[in-house]
């Protein structure tokens, strides 16, 4: 079985949607959002304590929002084990708490100047290139 050529329309489209898009990592993106939003003291009910409790809520979220089990993100970030990201997960599931960071984040129109504790923690977070990147284009 050999590959297939890429389609010229197909490649055409991808750079047409994420030509409007800013560049970005995941994790990045996830930071962004949060110190503009603190989506992560809404689902805490206060301020994560450590970069540690903050990694751990992204993973939560990043758990809930997809199909992937804690023992899969787990997988991705080797840092924090299955266990602690799914005590996490049940931590911040009341809907409550889900609604008001949803809302908080559909909400978002300008980036935050103010990182406090989110920027602290960006070294520890950021740094994984492990998410596809759109090409440049010529």
């Amino acid at each position: 079985m050999s590959a297939q050529t890429p389609n010229p329309a197909v490649e055409a489209l991808r750079r047409a949607i994420f030509s409007a898009r800013p560049d970005g990592q995941l994790p990045e993106i996830i930071l962004e959002v949060d110190s503009t939003t603190r989506f992560s003291w809404l689902l805490l009910g206060r301020e994560p304590g450590s970069c540690a409790e903050l990694l751990m809520v992204y993973a939560a979220v990043l758990a809930h929002g997809t199909s992937l089990t804690a023992a899969d993100i787990a997988r991705m970030v080797p840092e924090l084990a299955s266990a602690a990201i799914q005590q996490m997960m049940n931590r911040i599931a009341d809907e409550r708490k889900l609604r008001q960071a949803a809302d908080a984040v559909h909400g978002i129109h300008a980036p935050a100047s103010d990182r406090g504790t989110l920027g602290a923690c960006r070294p520890g977070i950021v740094g994984h290139d492990r998410f596809w990147t759109p090409p440049k284009s010529a």
